[in-house]
Parts: structure tokens; sequence; C-alpha cells
């Protein structure tokens, strides 16, 4: 049932009449659970971490899957952001996503292979603080979906 009096409660893109979470806030909680998800993984092992992502980027679809996550990931953020708490900050994340994936289009296969091992290897020990920041920013993610209400 809504809440009476709260206007968070009831937006466009509802999943049904009397639901709660929005078409909005399950695509951000999807997005924030992933991100904390891979947080945790880079921030508790590091070592790992960087072993996952020399092994992902051997992987013959990465640069594909790379691109195309991002971009759309991003066209997401810009879809729905005018449904949230903050809309601009969702715009500018989705056009960021949506730069980097084009970016990589022009940056090319083959040297971004090359970017995720060099990464894996000489920056490995940034991967903890990393994680540690992406758990944070999915709990900034949670509260600007418009699951709860403003403060």
């Amino acid at each position: 049932m809504p809440i009476p009096g709260h206007k968070w409660h009831l937006r466009s893109r509802c999943i049904g009449p009397d639901v709660g979470l929005t078409f909005t806030v399950l695509i951000v909680l999807l997005f924030a659970v992933l991100l904390a998800y891979f947080g945790a993984r880079m921030a508790l092992s590091p070592e790992l971490w960087a072993r996952d992502v020399a092994r992902f980027g051997r992987w013959r679809p990465f640069h594909l899957f790379e691109i195309s996550s991002r971009i759309i990931a991003g066209g997401l953020m810009i879809w729905l952001a005018p449904t949230t708490h903050a809309p601009v900050f969702f715009n500018y994340m989705g056009y960021f996503l949506v730069a980097v994936g084009v970016g990589l289009i022009g940056f090319g296969e083959k040297r971004h292979r090359a970017f995720a091992k060099n990464a894996a290897e000489r920056y490995r020990h940034w991967f903890r603080p990393a994680g540690v920041f992406a758990i944070f920013a999915s709990i900034t993610l949670v509260y600007f979906s418009g699951l709860f209400p403003p403060l």
C-alpha cells in the first residue's frame, strides 16, 4: 500500500499499482548490487581481483562486452534519470558511461587488452581502495534511486 503523503512512492514506470518498487529502483538496485559485489571482491582480495582482470582481458568477447555493457548501462541511467531523486547525478553518470563505451571503440581492441593486462599488473595496490569506494558508491546509488524518501 502506498504511504499517504509520500509522493516519492508514486513514480512513473511503476511495476504495479500498490508496489513501492519501481522499474527505476529495480534497475538501479541491480546495478548497485553488482557494484557492491565487485567492490567487495576488490577490497577483500586485490591479488585475486588482479588475476581475474588479467584473465578476463584474454576472454575473446572481452572488448565487445566492455563496450556494450557501458553503453547499455549509461543509456539506462540517462533514460531513468528523471524518475530518481538525483536526475543530474544519473544523467552525468549515464553520459560518462556512454562516453567511455564510445571511447573504447576508438581505443581499439588490442590496446584495450594491453591496458587491462597492464592495470592488473601495475595498479593492483589500488584495487583495495577502489573496492571500498565502490561499496560506498553502491550505497549512494541505492539512496539516490528513490527507494527511500529524500531527507
